[in-house]
């Protein structure tokens, strides 16, 4: 139990490179509405995929990928907090929390992800590994983000490219398929 609460805790120790995935993460919500600056989302995952690629461990890639997801989502779902404190009534810090805790299981599926990624960088494939299985695996947890336990189809990356060149791809793949692209 000790050693669980110890590796529960050190997820939550900043640094600079869990902050910089931060920001990362914060500056990808600016492609989504209202702003559709799809651009961002680029610079976004980039910074995203360089950091899991400096990562010299499958739980510091876990780490990164939850800092990210803390950065993409708390932005993204900033709404949510509004919605449960001001529209259901529910105390200050119970809607705190909850926030906090829909916000940490959204991000659970980008540390996932940034596991399942360091795990096939240490094969002889890196560079399979980065091409071809960083968004298989990114779009892999999206797809289980929107339908598990009821889903949340919410801050998908395809929906950034609704006014790029590949919206014409989105009615043959699908909002996963132009995410994967």
């Amino acid at each position: 139990m000790k050693k669980v609460a110890h590796l529960f805790l050190t997820l939550f120790v900043p640094n600079k490179t869990y902050f910089v995935a931060l920001l990362f993460g914060a500056l990808g919500v600016f492609s989504f509405a209202p702003f559709h600056f799809s651009p961002v989302i680029l610079i976004s995952i980039i910074g995203l995929f360089f950091l899991w690629f400096q990562a010299k461990s499958r739980f510091e890639a876990t780490k990164i990928g939850l800092w990210f997801g803390f950065g993409f989502f708390g932005l993204g779902v900033s709404w949510l907090f509004s919605s449960i404190y001001i529209y259901s009534g529910v105390l200050l810090p119970v809607a705190i929390v909850l926030t906090f805790l829909f916000i940490l299981f959204l991000s659970l599926f980008i540390a996932l992800s940034g596991w399942i990624v360091q795990y096939f960088k240490q094969t002889e494939r890196p560079g399979f590994t980065f091409v071809l299985l960083f968004p298989a695996v990114w779009v892999a947890g999206e797809l289980l983000r929107s339908s598990i336990f009821g889903g949340y189809p919410f801050l998908l990356l395809g929906n950034t490219h609704i006014e790029t060149w590949l919206a014409g791809y989105a009615p043959v793949l699908g909002v996963w398929g132009v995410s994967w692209a």
